[in-house]
């Protein structure tokens, strides 16, 4: 990797594993981050606009995950309620004998 990338480091956009011997070990999310940087660094933004950008982005994918997680969840309970609200249209069964044919008491 070239000077540039150690710069990732040191401004914390980019941690590789290292070997025992503290060789950088880079894992296929790393070269895809070093790629997105490069794009960054070409586009003509530092490294601290593009630390801004990589987290924005960051942010924005989570936000994605969480409203597709959202829908998903709406529509279960979308599904859920719908099942209720039918349930809760047929009419009511008892087992309550029919009025005044109860067992009578003794009285006295």
């Amino acid at each position: 990797m070239s000077r540039r990338y150690g710069s990732t480091n040191a401004k914390g956009l980019l941690e590789p594993d290292r070997t025992q011997g503290g060789t950088r070990r880079y894992s296929d999310a790393d070269i895809t981050r070093l790629r997105r940087i490069s794009e960054l660094i070409a586009e003509g933004i530092n490294l601290t606009g593009i630390g801004r950008v990589l987290g924005l982005e960051a942010d924005n994918a989570g936000l994605h995950a969480d409203n597709a997680d959202l829908r998903t969840r709406n529509a279960t309970l979308k599904t859920t309620n719908a099942a209720l609200q039918a349930n809760n249209t047929r009419p009511e069964i008892t087992d309550a004998p029919p009025h005044g044919t109860g067992v009578r008491r003794r009285t006295g």
